[in-house]
């Protein structure tokens, strides 16, 4: 998942994301990249529930009423005070 997020960084775009929870059996989360030239990259899939937090770190989004996963913020910076 580490490799996704450095792939979502260096430009990759989050083309579909699957998580499958079933409560003390198994876990499982599958993404899959897209290059802006459409090229699809390989599934990166992950048993490991703490992967999970990655996804905190993605940029949320709508665009003309339909969801958008747009990049990866390792920091999140306050509005300053």
């Amino acid at each position: 998942m580490l490799l996704m997020a450095w792939r979502i960084i260096q430009g990759m775009e989050v083309k579909d994301v699957r998580i499958q929870y079933q409560r003390q059996e198994n876990f499982e989360a599958r993404v899959v990249l897209e290059s802006p030239l459409g090229e699809e990259d390989c599934p990166y899939v992950s048993n490991d529930i703490f992967d999970f937090s990655l996804f905190r770190h993605m940029g949320i989004m709508e665009s003309a009423g339909r969801p958008v996963f747009d990049g990866f913020y390792v920091l999140r910076l306050g509005s300053g005070s």
